[in-house]
């Protein structure tokens, strides 16, 4: 008989505290507004991802690059948008959220390690890239893939040469 009551009294304890754990788990909205981090403009088309608990769930931000989001308390978003750096971010609060993600670019410097040269032309494969396509090809190029890269500065014009699987 003892060693029932004894049992009862473990498996009650066991429960309470995961009661307790569970009910921790504070759940609130989260709200923010998503910018460049050089210009400090809206960004729109922005994918929030959350994960908690191994659960991911996707949304967008808005045209003003504002989102909401229903999280619990430890939660991590990762902010993802072509042309700017994946950027994560571990909520602990219901705080206004300002989010600035960092553009990833494409810099060439000249011989004396200065940013001057008037035209840049990047070529992907001996293919000219448009100038309004390389941040969508630039940040769609994994590592992996990348057998050679080699910058000319010709005329004073400097050249991006990248040559990909």
């Amino acid at each position: 008989m003892k060693i029932m009551v004894l049992k009862i009294c473990t498996y009650v304890a066991l429960l309470a505290i995961n009661l307790s754990i569970g009910f921790s788990q504070q759940n609130f909205i989260s709200r923010g507004r998503i910018v460049d981090s050089k210009t400090n403009l809206a960004l729109q088309e922005v994918a929030i991802y959350k994960i908690f608990n191994g659960d991911t769930i996707e949304t967008k931000c808005d045209e003003k690059g504002e989102f909401q989001i229903m999280l619990q308390t430890g939660s991590t978003l990762l902010f993802k948008r072509n042309g700017y750096k994946l950027q994560e971010v571990k909520i602990t609060d219901n705080a206004l959220q300002l989010i600035k993600l960092v553009p990833k670019a494409i810099r060439l410097l000249d011989g004396d390690g200065n940013n001057d040269m008037e035209k840049v032309d990047f070529y992907l494969n001996e293919k000219l890239v448009p100038e309004d396509e390389w941040d969508d090809v630039w940040s769609g190029i994994k590592d992996e893939d990348i057998i050679s890269i080699r910058t000319v500065r010709k005329d004073g014009k400097g050249i991006l040469y990248i040559e990909i699987k």
